[in-house]
């Protein structure tokens, strides 16, 4: 395999595919790291104090629709919307509980599976990069393709997410403020030289708004005959909202 220098940028869909093999490893904390970091975008300090209750309702096991976070600095708490696939793989993560004993809801969620400690900023850029060197020979040696993506470090996970969103909405300059608040960057120009794109004010006129895969196209289909993905998929579009009666519903189900 050639050692040249890597060029290319991590992509979300990149470090979620990095994620999979990782759990295929038996490596978890490091995966579902790579999969929630790149799908949320937040910072490494926050992601690495997350518990699976975090995600996780107790009661069901089912996973939350959103993620709140407690800025205690600000007092306030931040809430994320979390997708369906986020969902879907979170709450499959969490019952295939890898044969970890001492595991329980209030666990944190990115722990090495070889110590049981958690993770830490002190090691896991070196970490990261060793994983990363193994998957890129595991497919160089089954593809004989050689990976160009750079050396990964704490922030490829909200840098991966930034450069997704702004791309997706043709890096306008509106785009570009609304990362640059969320990652908490001083001003927007820091915001333009970590991600190395530039804004622009071009509008790209697309047709393929709406192009769901073939199973997401049954899913949407067969929501009005299973109730509990006809709420899921209205609480995700966000075009619903509670009532009481659906209070009286939800709580007596919980003292069921």
């Amino acid at each position: 395999m050639k050692n040249d220098n890597n060029n290319l940028i991590w992509t979300s869909e990149n470090l979620v595919m990095l994620g999979m093999w990782l759990l295929n490893k038996g490596e978890h904390g490091y995966g579902l790291l790579c999969i929630h970091g790149s799908c949320l975008g937040l910072k490494i300090g926050t992601l690495l104090k997350l518990k699976w209750n975090d995600f996780i309702e107790e009661h069901n096991e089912k996973c939350k629709f959103y993620l709140e976070i407690h800025d205690d600095k600000k007092s306030k708490i931040d809430s994320y919307r979390l997708s369906n696939f986020l969902m879907r793989y979170t709450e499959w993560a969490y019952k295939n509980d890898f044969n970890d004993e001492n595991r329980t809801i209030e666990s944190l969620i990115y722990i090495n599976c070889k110590t049981g400690k958690p993770l830490t900023t002190s090691s896991l850029n070196r970490e990261l990069n060793k994983f990363y060197q193994e998957f890129r020979s595991e497919v160089y040696s089954t593809t004989f393709l050689d990976l160009k993506l750079r050396e990964l470090k704490t922030n490829s996970f909200e840098i991966a997410w930034a450069r997704d969103f702004v791309t997706k909405y043709n890096c306008t300059k509106k785009a570009f403020i609304i990362v640059s608040k969320y990652m908490g960057h001083r001003t927007v120009n820091d915001t333009i030289n970590l991600l190395e794109i530039e804004p622009n004010d071009e509008i790209v006129i697309t047709y393929d708004l709406f192009d769901p895969s073939v199973k997401e196209e049954s899913e949407i289909e067969q929501i009005f005959s299973n109730k509990e993905k006809l709420k899921q998929y209205l609480f995700n579009q966000n075009i619903a909202t509670t009532t009481l009666e659906f209070m009286k519903h939800r709580d007596k189900s919980k003292d069921e």
